[in-house]
């Protein structure tokens, strides 16, 4: 089994479409290094003129605690049972909240009979 490309109909011949997508691809990885560079350039111009409070930064940093218990203390590492437990609770309140009725024609509309 081999694969042939399909010539696209804005085309003339497979030559001038395989330029245009590598054209693409060159002006895309471009234009991604452009943007990369400049990040980079004003990560390290900050990083120059602001040497001290870069350093006062990572001193304020505990190296001692794990990367988890910021992201726990957050609560959005927790026990995935708790985790959804309140959003199931949440989303009950939500809907006595709001009043919602699901009648069937409500139902009929969301969740639409699957045709055999």
């Amino acid at each position: 089994m081999s694969y042939e490309p399909e010539l696209a109909e804005q085309f003339e011949d497979l030559g001038k479409q395989g330029l245009a997508a590598r054209l693409g691809m060159w002006l895309f990885l471009g234009s991604e290094i452009l943007l990369f560079a400049g990040l980079f350039a004003l990560y390290t111009s900050y990083r120059a003129m602001y040497g001290a409070d870069f350093i006062k930064a990572a001193a304020h940093n505990d190296p001692e605690a794990p990367l988890f218990l910021s992201v726990d203390n957050a609560g959005l590492c927790c026990d995935p049972k708790i985790v959804h437990a309140h959003q199931t609770a949440s989303m009950l309140m939500a809907t006595a909240e709001c009043r919602l009725e699901f009648t069937p024609e409500v139902l009929a509309v969301w969740m639409p009979q699957q045709k055999s």
